[in-house]
């Protein structure tokens, strides 16, 4: 972590320095490099891990879902054999 923000803080002098920060900064007041894209790295973060336990609570909601019908349906009946395809077409020849 601790290269990251060197990394971040030597971007932002460099900026200054240049004159060349193309930093899309909204609002009024002024902010500087290193606070707005530390933000923006954390927001990033806080984002990609609520992601991921919505997309978890989703699969396991679906999980239980389909353990609960399973649970509570009706178990199925056998089916009555059909004769095979033949039979009755023989049984009438044989008469």
């Amino acid at each position: 972590m601790n290269a990251l923000l060197k990394k971040t803080r030597r971007n932002g002098r460099k900026a200054k320095d240049h004159g060349v920060d193309r930093t899309p900064y909204q609002g009024d007041r002024k902010i500087s490099y290193v606070s707005y894209h530390t933000r923006a790295i954390s927001m990033g973060i806080t984002k990609a891990e609520s992601r991921t336990l919505i997309d978890a609570a989703h699969h396991a909601k679906g999980r239980l879902c389909r353990i609960a019908a399973c649970a509570s349906a009706p178990q199925p009946r056998s089916p009555k054999r059909a004769p095979p395809p033949n039979t009755r077409a023989a049984y009438r020849l044989a008469i």
